[in-house]
């Protein structure tokens, strides 16, 4: 259930999905539902199932945006390759960041509240 390029690498691709769709904590949990609710109300206008493609490929375009960024970008020098490789990604906010950018693209005038705030 945890995305990272260990499990790619060892051929675990459902991870790609899965990661989605399991979160560290129950606040975790609770912040990412709290932001979907804002964001995919937003979407009310889409089909179910083209916002059901859109929530499961922005998860897994973030979950490999993450991965790749954690393979690619320099570190700290007393991070080995190894635990690298070894780091996870979990939860949906991959999705809702692709949702969120999906309604500026198509809707660059609507509001949308986040956290009580309109962005």
């Amino acid at each position: 259930h945890r995305l990272s390029y260990m499990s790619l690498r060892e051929g675990r691709y459902w991870t790609l999905v899965t990661h989605i769709f399991h979160h560290a904590d129950g606040l975790h949990l609770l912040m990412n539902s709290f932001t979907l609710y804002f964001v995919g109300g937003t979407l009310s206008f889409l089909a179910p199932g083209r916002l059901l493609f859109l929530y499961l490929a922005s998860g897994i375009a973030g979950g490999l945006a993450h991965v790749s960024a954690n393979m690619l970008l320099p570190r700290k020098r007393n991070s080995s390759l190894f635990s690298r490789q070894r780091e996870y990604v979990i939860g949906c906010s991959g999705s809702v960041c692709g949702l969120l950018a999906y309604t500026c693209l198509t809707a660059p005038h609507m509001k949308v509240m986040i956290f009580p705030i309109p962005i």
